[in-house]
């Protein structure tokens, strides 16, 4: 009879303990109710804070691109990278269009510089034929948001 009030005893307790493990543990795992799983919400504001930091980032690169500090294809890679994300935050077929807009200009641009530096012998072909290239895909990634596709990550 003692041996069972024992077992009693240490299932009470053992109980008492896990009631109470779960009403301190249930604070953490309501804090996750309040954000649905696929919330619309979140996704925009991750999308919005990447777009931050690669806007921060080109900002910060432009300071050294401008002394030469900066390896162009770094730099066009940054460029993309930051149009994509603005495209990702547009809600609209033109929007998105204007942003591949603005990389075109901003692709054709980093072109014609590497057709004068590559002229002047200061890179190579290969070089400039990645500057062309980036300007090709810019120009793919435009036609696509005009027909109203996604561009390719």
């Amino acid at each position: 009879m003692a041996r069972h009030r024992h077992s009693t005893h240490y299932c009470l307790i053992v109980t008492a303990i896990l009631v109470a493990l779960f009403l301190l543990a249930s604070p953490f795992v309501a804090g996750r109710e309040h954000e649905p799983a696929g919330s619309e919400e979140r996704l925009r504001e991750l999308l919005t804070e990447r777009y931050d930091v690669l806007k921060q980032r080109l900002d910060s690169m432009k300071i050294f691109m401008d002394n030469g500090r900066v390896d162009p294809a770094d730099w066009r890679r940054a460029v993309v990278q930051l149009h994509r994300a603005e495209a990702e935050l547009c809600t609209t077929t033109a929007d998105r269009v204007k942003v591949y807009e603005k990389l075109v200009a901003a692709m054709q641009t980093q072109e014609d510089w590497a057709v004068r530096r590559e002229d002047a012998g200061r890179i190579t072909k290969w070089q400039l034929a990645e500057a062309r290239a980036g300007t090709l895909q810019a120009r793919i990634d435009l036609e696509r948001a005009r027909l109203g596709r996604q561009a390719p990550r």
